[in-house]
């Protein structure tokens, strides 16, 4: 019961295997071959009935043989780039923005109202609260940049869903 597989270059691994015909498959061979089918149907070499065909051919194949199968009428492919970060676009100012911005311009100004209040009693009063305000001023908005960075999501691959239309 011995057959051969006849392959032609170029084949889609980057190192091919040797392919022993009734070598039995797994889960991960199984996974890989329908990995490498779905990026020839992104690429426009297979149609959506041949691409469902091949695919349940890969999940229902035993050997080595019926993998192969598979994959030899198609070429190489070559290791995908990597890609850049998806940068999100801005986003309009939410509600709790603009009530938390309305909170903080309200208590600037009963600071410098407070401020105003203390120099006309005694500058070095005023003074020192305008100092004190200041620095707690500038650490507060450093803490907000720090958190803010730490808690805004970072953008996401693509879903499943998304990079496999026909996948249910």
């Amino acid at each position: 019961m011995t057959s051969q597989i006849i392959r032609t270059d170029p084949f889609p691994y980057p190192n091919p295997p040797r392919i022993v015909p009734v070598l039995r498959v797994g889960d991960a061979e199984r996974t890989r071959t329908c990995e490498l089918l779905s990026s020839h149907y992104s690429q426009g070499r297979l149609e959506p009935a041949e691409l469902e065909d091949r695919l349940a051919a890969a999940m229902a194949a035993r050997t080595q043989a019926d993998l192969a199968r598979l994959l030899a009428d198609l070429p190489r492919l070559d290791a995908p780039a990597a890609q850049p970060p998806v940068r999100r676009p801005a986003q309009p100012a939410s509600a709790v923005t603009v009530v938390a911005g309305m909170v903080l311009a309200g208590s600037l100004l009963v600071c410098l109202m407070m401020i105003f209040v203390a120099m006309a009693v005694a500058p070095a009063w005023g003074f020192s609260a305008l100092v004190g305000g200041t620095i707690a001023a500038v650490g507060g908005v450093a803490l907000g940049v720090l958190w803010t960075r730490r808690h805004t999501a970072p953008a996401q691959p693509p879903s499943t869903r998304e990079r496999m239309p026909w996948a249910k």
